[in-house]
């Protein structure tokens, strides 16, 4: 993918008749609303050594304040179903409110920490590269998402662990994927190489939920001015695409607690995503194995 960037074009939105300022300021009131429930939360900070980006802190700390809003081993192809939205991996409800009543992570006395492990594993065959023309994929055309490949590696945590919190990190090893890289846990959206998380449905609870037909035929932009996207509520670090740099990622207590109430604690997975655009010697490459250090505070259930 080369490193061009282009500008959007936005259509104006026109109103005419009677009370034209009237309803221009109510739609302009409800455009904003509606873009602030999908705002990335960027700390603002200057890329680590080596293209590292740190990306979001916990909502509130933006200067414009912005709003709330398988297999076992890998390579699974396109995975997911046949219209390319990720598999449900947990049976976790995508709607309804997971509410703070009966929440057993409240009581701090209960709560213990514990520590597990989980390899991404590179994709390095021709075989595991982008499948341009296959099922929804699109064909090759520069700069745009065309292809995407799905790797998906177990979580192992014990079906007694009611999860509180969840951090990761691949310690001193660093991370370097081609064109663009989303995480997942099980179809939820934590961290992202490009900001196209606004195009994704949102659940109840404000997670995105990971599908392909929502990003498929977009512009697949490289620049030192793009910026990855953290779920709210989510710390983590990401090179930018086609760059060397740390990967890590913290769910802090309160979204860990809404998120992790949906999903079956030992039916968790890490669901990497990688796109290309029209390069097959490197697009929808992860050019490294990470060992990821997972850390979780639990309640035994």
């Amino acid at each position: 993918m080369k490193n061009v960037r282009r500008s959007l074009k936005i259509s104006p939105f026109v109103l005419s008749g009677a009370n034209t300022k009237s309803l221009a300021f109510v739609a302009t009131l409800w455009m904003c609303a509606a873009c602030t429930d999908y705002s990335s939360n960027f700390n603002g900070s200057k890329p680590k050594s080596q293209g590292t980006q740190v990306l979001g802190q916990e909502r509130g700390e933006s200067s414009e304040n912005r709003e709330k809003n398988g297999n076992e081993n890998g390579v699974g192809g396109i995975g997911g179903s046949s219209n390319g939205q990720a598999g449900g991996l947990s049976g976790g409800d995508s709607g309804g409110d997971a509410g703070t009543e009966n929440d057993p992570c409240q009581d701090q006395s209960l709560i213990k920490q514990a520590t597990t492990r989980t390899v991404i594993k590179r994709n390095d065959g021709a075989s595991t590269r982008c499948p341009w023309n296959d099922r929804d994929n699109l064909g090759t055309q520069n700069s745009t998402m065309t292809a995407r490949l799905e790797m998906s590696f177990p979580i192992q945590i014990p079906e007694n662990h009611h999860i509180c919190s969840m951090s990761a990190d691949a310690g001193t090893q660093q991370i370097r994927y081609d064109d663009h890289l989303f995480l997942s846990i099980n179809q939820y959206v934590i961290m992202g190489s490009i900001d196209y998380i606004k195009h994704l449905p949102i659940d109840v609870n404000g997670f995105p939920m990971y599908q392909w037909t929502a990003l498929k035929g977009r512009e697949s932009v490289s620049s030192k001015a793009d910026r990855g996207y953290c779920a709210n509520g989510v710390t983590c670090s990401l090179p930018q695409s086609e760059e060397v740099g740390s990967f890590s990622f913290s769910i802090n207590p309160e979204r860990s607690r809404a998120l992790f109430s949906k999903l079956k604690s030992s039916d968790l997975q890490f669901r990497i995503t990688l796109t290309g655009d029209d390069n097959p010697d490197s697009d929808c490459r992860l050019f490294n194995d990470l060992d990821l250090n997972i850390k979780y505070s639990y309640v035994q259930k």
